[in-house]
Parts: structure tokens; sequence; C-alpha cells
């Protein structure tokens, strides 16, 4: 029993450590406000996830921002509008 419980504390430790936890929201505000309505967290526990922000600049001059998770992270975009950052600590995006 001991050796049950001691292996689902390490497999629980493991999980927490290979998380990351991001802003979720589309059409964020700008600048940022993490207590706007609509933002959420995303806690995305798939091994090297990223916290992703995607800028969109419109062709009325608005920027369209996005927040959330990635597996992996584009390094170019094909839109010259648009730009993708990614980080890989929490709260980073």
């Amino acid at each position: 029993m001991y050796r049950l419980l001691t292996g689902i504390l390490i497999l629980y430790h493991i999980q927490i450590v290979s998380s990351i936890i991001c802003y979720q929201c589309t059409d964020c505000p700008d600048p940022f406000t993490e207590t706007y309505p609509y933002v959420t967290l995303a806690n995305n526990t798939n091994f090297l996830s990223q916290c992703t922000k995607t800028v969109m600049n419109m062709a009325d001059g608005r920027r369209l921002v996005s927040k959330g998770t990635v597996f992996f992270c584009p390094t170019h975009t094909s839109a010259a509008d648009a730009q993708i950052y990614c980080c890989s600590s929490d709260y980073c995006n």
C-alpha cells in the first residue's frame, strides 16, 4: 500500500511540473488586463506546451489579440499582418 501511495504522489508531482498555465481569450483587451471578464486560465499538461499570443493587424487599423496554449509554436506565419509569440512559463502570454 505504501508503494502505491508513493507512486501516485510521484506521478502527481510530475504532472504538476510538466504543466503550464496560460491566459486564454479571443479578442483580448490591448493593453491586456487579467481581470477582463472574458479572460480565463488554461492549464495545459501536454509535454513541452507553450503559451501563445497572436496579434492580427486588421485593415481598419484595429488589432485583434488572442491568447491560449499550443503544443507546437510556429516560427513563421503566412500572413504579413499576423504575429505569433510563444513563451514557456506560467502566465507569460
